[in-house]
């Protein structure tokens, strides 16, 4: 699982999109989500399954190549219709 500042716009989207931590705007809401993980290690567990499973959805190698292949098929397409 992952704690991010709740300000920071990256993290707190990585956060919101893939459910795997938890969002703090202050140091006394820190050490509440730390206590909360350290109470509920199921909690820990669940987040840290999602943000595998994030991670590997959008950042595996796989992915990656899919999402520049996507980007360069398109790319590709607007330059030989222009021709």
């Amino acid at each position: 699982p992952v704690m991010v500042h709740a300000d920071c716009r990256v993290t707190r989207a990585h956060v919101i999109d893939s459910g795997d931590g938890l969002l703090c705007g202050s140091a006394a809401e820190l050490g509440v989500g730390v206590r909360e993980l350290l109470a509920d290690p199921a909690l820990g567990r669940r987040l840290g399954e999602a943000g595998r499973r994030y991670v590997e959805s959008q950042y595996s190698w796989d992915a990656v190549i899919d999402r520049f292949s996507a980007v360069v098929e398109t790319l590709l397409a607007g330059a030989e219709s222009a021709a």
